[in-house]
């Protein structure tokens, strides 16, 4: 696998990047196939069942499945025997080329996996290539106390989170993404000069200490993506402290609207002209990571969170997809996210590639008038961002598609005045727009409404009534429920910071909308 080509149908650079990053280390260790004997008590036999409780098998024989199902056992029947074994002359040549190529596309895979050491946090900066990673280690060779191993190790450690006698694991570390969004939680609450918040100096230098951060943390180097993109320049950012070789769309996007924001606040405090390109190097970062960005929209005028065109269905097909996140396709959150940055950079619904995310957005509507939210629980999170990104490039918002989506969001609004959706919602569309009510759901809510010009209506008023009622006395919101998707169905985060900077930011915009009617001490206090 690891030898096929980038143009063949089926190689490592089709799959998405997180699926790379976990199948070579997985290929290697399957091919050492280290066992670990357990006595019967730490076994966990009670969690299989009998064939008999799996049901009926699927009657039809000629599917993609059954393809890859089939392609598996012959690979397995082709194995090398683990020692030299009698045979005739043609079976001991096949089984010695056979260990021969396996030896050669091992070192392959173990040099790519060391080569994504750089520049990163652990391979992928992300849990299960980063265990895996130690167990490839140990088939390797390497000791416990050599540079790779301790690194790897490392690496673990520094998810760890240790509570009392408890100890927990981070799936991954999250400071691009938190910086950025509180940095633009923070703009809105200060770039107009009537905003009730009463330090802006304070707020500012936090800030310019963030945009310097921010910047240290660009890309500048070839990642994954530049092997279907060579002629790119690299740029944008990563979503942890380190991930050189995987920037993403999505941060990127909002990384730029966390400068232009910046930018735009810094000259109306210090009365200059405005201006998203004044002051270098943010000049130049951002318009390196405009080009990034605009060169990874896919052919169908999306985008998706790493790579360009990671969509072949019959991939996920393969037996080994078991976590329904093969590709990386088009979403309509991060699409209208990047139209969201595009517009604070002069962008509008006359650009041609605008013009293609525009209607790629309208053919992936729900019929309730919601979208699905693939890296936000759920169809709140894709309504928001829709709605959000729309009225940034100039969108008409009295469109029947704006409209309808107005409709949902204030038909699954709560009798507290606030919104919530459980994670439920990717599993059974009945529970689309319902669950807890929760202070990031009802602040993406508001600010969906917001960008429709939903600001006096009844419904948004009953949202921000909620957000004040709510809030602890120290400014923040409680919220238990997990609001992040990490893989549809399977795999969900909790951003702490969710509950802080989303209402700071759904408060901000609508005091910007009705011009102050926002009690001033609740802005205050949450800055």
């Amino acid at each position: 696998m690891i030898f096929f080509p980038n143009w063949a149908y089926f190689n490592i650079y089709a799959m998405s990047s997180w699926t790379r990053t976990i199948v070579i280390p997985l290929s290697i260790f399957y091919a050492y196939k280290p066992v670990r004997k357990l006595p019967d008590r730490l076994g966990i036999k009670e969690l299989f069942v009998s064939d008999e409780a799996n049901g009926k098998k699927a009657r039809r024989w000629l599917t993609w499945h059954n393809f890859f199902t089939l392609t598996d056992k012959a690979i397995k029947y082709l194995e090398p025997p683990q020692q030299n074994v009698a045979g005739n002359r043609w079976q001991r040549w096949f089984w010695h080329a056979r260990r021969q190529l396996r030896e050669k596309a091992v070192r392959h895979a173990a040099a790519w996996l060391l080569e994504h050491f750089e520049d990163s946090d652990g391979v992928g900066a992300i849990f299960p290539p980063m265990i895996y990673t130690v167990i490839v280690l140990r088939c390797l060779g390497y000791s416990d106390d050599s540079p790779e191993m301790r690194y790897a190790m490392k690496q673990l450690d520094d998810l760890k989170i240790e509570e009392g006698d408890t100890l927990r694991l981070q799936p991954c570390l999250s400071p691009v993404w938190d910086t950025t969004l509180t940095m633009n939680a923070l703009a809105d609450a200060i770039l107009d000069e009537g905003s009730a918040v009463e330090d802006h100096a304070t707020i500012l230098h936090a800030l310019e200490r963030a945009t310097r951060w921010l910047l240290e943390k660009e890309v500048r180097r070839r990642g994954d993506w530049s092997v279907m993109n060579p002629r790119l320049e690299p740029g944008g950012w990563f979503f942890e402290y380190r991930n050189g070789f995987y920037p993403d769309t999505d941060d990127t996007a909002m990384a730029l609207m966390a400068l232009a924001k910046t930018e735009r606040a810094r000259y109306r405090s210090y009365a200059l002209e405005p201006s998203a390109f004044r002051q270098q190097p943010v000049a130049a970062a951002a318009e390196r990571a405009l080009r990034w960005l605009l060169a990874m929209q896919n052919d169908d005028g999306g985008w998706a969170a790493f790579d360009r065109n990671i969509n072949r269905e019959v991939l996920t097909k393969i037996p080994f997809a078991d976590h329904n996140a093969m590709l990386d396709p088009s979403c309509p959150d991060i699409t209208a996210r990047v139209l969201e940055a595009l517009g604070h950079y002069g962008f509008d619904a006359r650009h041609p590639q605008v013009q293609n995310a525009i209607r790629f957005l309208e053919r992936t509507q729900d019929r309730d008038g919601c979208w699905t939210g693939r890296w936000g629980v759920n169809y709140i999170y894709g309504a928001w961002q829709v709605l959000q990104g729309f009225k940034q490039i100039g969108y008409d918002m009295h469109s029947p598609v704006v409209r309808r989506a107005v409709r949902w969001l204030k038909s699954v609004q709560q009798p507290n005045g606030g919104w919530g959706e459980s994670c439920r919602s990717y599993d059974d569309p009945e529970w689309k727009g319902r669950g807890e009510t929760t202070a990031s759901q009802t602040a993406w809510a508001l600010l969906g409404l917001v960008a429709a010009g939903e600001a006096n209506s009844p419904e948004v008023q009953a949202g921000i009534d909620y957000l004040l009622r709510t809030q602890e006395p120290d400014g923040r919101w409680r919220e238990e429920p997990f609001t992040g998707t990490g893989f549809p169905k399977v795999f969900y985060l909790k951003y702490h910071m969710y509950p802080l900077y989303f209402p700071l930011m759904a408060l901000a915009r609508y005091e910007r909308a009705v011009r102050g009617t926002v009690l001033p001490k609740t802005l205050a206090k949450v800055g």
